[in-house]
């Protein structure tokens, strides 16, 4: 038997209070399941409704419903019974207590603990996060690409990657070690690794990447790019000329955006190569990346 009532404050309800076979809740009107309770109770057929009903007032079972293999124990989300990344747990907790969708979230997370490497799983968040890289509904992240001004890859000038093109490359080709700065891939970042590598006459495309396709984030660039396996080319931003004075944020910890990063990196960036100074392995004779001297070495300029 269902019994309940509502306690108001003023025009809006506040709370229910719900009696199900003699077991008491109380739901407060910041539940994630708020609106969907008080419709079973208000839907006239609430017995039949029961189990539905709990589950909608249970906040564990709501999110376990999302996914079987995230629960929420002792305060925090878990995975097969395994916390997750710490900032994950605390935005998928956060959400829940503000009555925001988590659906993205949990989506994202069945998807990232596909991602075979150990390395990924753990900083992939940690990355994206950082850089305030938005999630999709569908559980995947977006970033940006510098490309030519007919849409190719800088490297070898042959893959293409105009809007709605699926780009893929064979996973075990890509190195996975984070020492490794430059290697076979395909490469992506956000606002600040476009500062540091993107040209004149380039153009930047957003694309869509599944965490699970990620390989390796490397330590050079300040971890600002990623190589990856797979992507999905969604828009084009525009040439780079227009799109680095555009107002899309980029966002570090320590809330340092575009215009500081682009001053910061004048100075100690290759301006052929567009990595730091530390790291490049442009042709002392000529300074080209891509140079054939005798004397020269061999740039991938990825």
């Amino acid at each position: 038997m269902i019994s309940y009532s509502l306690s108001h404050v003023g025009s809006q309800i506040n709370s229910i209070s719900i009696v199900v076979d003699g077991e008491i809740h109380v739901v407060k009107n910041d539940h994630v399941a708020f609106d969907d309770i008080l419709e079973i109770l208000g839907s006239g057929n609430s017995e039949s409704r029961k189990e539905e009903l709990l589950e909608k007032i249970s906040v564990k079972k709501y999110v376990e419903n999302l996914s079987p293999r995230i629960s929420i124990q002792d305060e925090f989300v878990c995975y097969d019974g395994e916390p997750v990344n710490e900032k994950l747990s605390s935005i998928i907790l956060t959400f829940l207590e503000k009555k925001f969708d988590i659906s993205h979230y949990t989506r994202f997370l069945d998807k990232l603990m596909q991602n075979p490497s150990k390395r990924s799983v753990d900083l992939v968040y940690e990355f994206i996060s950082r850089y305030n890289m938005p999630i999709t509904p569908e559980g995947n992240f977006l970033c940006l690409k510098a490309v030519t001004s007919e849409f190719l890859d800088k490297h070898s000038r042959k893959i293409n990657n105009s809007p709605g093109q699926v780009v893929e490359y064979a996973r075990n080709k890509i190195s996975d070690d984070p020492n490794h700065a430059c290697h076979e891939g395909l490469h992506c970042g956000w606002h600040g690794y476009m500062h540091s590598f993107a040209r004149e006459n380039d153009r930047i495309v957003m694309v869509e990447v599944n965490p699970a396709d990620v390989v390796c984030i490397p330590n050079d660039c300040s971890m600002q790019k990623m190589r990856v396996c797979k992507y999905k080319v969604l828009k084009d931003m525009g040439s780079w000329e227009s799109f680095r004075g555009s107002n899309i944020p980029n966002k570090f910890d320590s809330g340092v955006h575009a215009s500081q990063i682009e001053e910061d990196y004048s100075e100690s960036v290759c301006p052929e190569c567009h990595e730091l100074n530390e790291d490049c392995e442009c042709c002392s004779e000529c300074g080209h990346y891509d140079c054939e001297c005798e004397k020269g070495e061999y740039r991938c300029g990825c």
